[in-house]
Parts: structure tokens; sequence; C-alpha cells
């Protein structure tokens, strides 16, 4: 079945998510190669402030939020990173009233250099990114500023 004909079968509700998460995929993309993550997270804390806050669960819940951010960064990879891809969850999750914290780890590849993985989790799950975490070592939780 064509992603086009999926599409049209979603819901209205998961329509629209599907696209506000590719535009805000799309925009995080383009936001992060011009300024820095810590200014990123100043625009998008206004954001999250500015929103009107959903009640938890209606009619976003977590788990599609999670599922349309995973459909769409899985679908349009050139869309955004790890880290594009865990920040527009938590700026989802967050407007809609649902806890997340964003975790980035740093790995050591067998040349040497370092690299870096970002995810979000909620007391320990992990809700998105966790291709292969475990092999990271996660720095302090540093950004509870959606919330």
């Amino acid at each position: 079945m064509s992603v086009l004909i999926r599409f049209v079968e979603l819901s209205v509700d998961d329509r629209l998510l599907v696209i506000l998460t590719a535009s805000l995929l799309a925009f995080l993309t383009i936001a992060l190669r011009l300024v820095s993550l810590q200014i990123l997270l100043m625009a998008l804390r206004k954001a999250a402030v500015a929103s009107p806050r959903r009640e938890p669960g209606k009619p976003w819940a977590s788990g599609r939020i999670v599922w349309a951010v995973a459909a769409v960064a899985r679908r349009v990879p050139a869309l955004g990173n790890c880290l594009c891809v865990a920040l527009a969850a938590k700026l989802l999750l967050s407007i809609s009233g649902c806890p997340s914290s964003l975790r980035i780890g740093v790995a050591k590849r067998d040349s040497g250099q370092l690299e870096a993985h970002a995810w979000l989790e909620d007391n320990g799950i992990i809700l998105i990114g966790s291709v292969e975490h475990d092999r990271y070592a996660p720095l302090p939780v540093f950004d509870r500023a959606l919330e």
C-alpha cells in the first residue's frame, strides 16, 4: 500500500499530526544548521509556553506523537537526524502535557572519533531514539525546559 493511500486513510487528527510533525522536523533540520542548540532550545521553550496546552491524551496521546515522529522520520530521512527527531517529539509531547527528558549520549568509534546520539525518555523508558542507545554513555539530563 502506498504511503499516500495510508496517509489518506488516517483519521483527520492523525493526518494533522503527521503534517505538523513533518513541518516541525523540516524547521528543526534547518534551524540546527543555522543556530546553536542552546538558542534553539530557548526558542522551543518559548514556543511551548506560548502554545495552548492540550488536555493530555486528547486528541494526541503520547503514543500517537511518538508514532507520528517515528513514521515521518523513517519515511523522509532527510528531515532530520536523531537530535531533530528527539526535539520534535519533545516539543509535541510538551504541548500535549506529556513529560519527557531529552538525553544525549556519546560513544567512541573504533577509529577513535566521538559520535553522539539523542533520544527521548520518560522515567527511564525510551520513547524515541532507542536504536543502539546502550552503546552511548549518557550525558546528564540537561533539558526539561520545554515542559
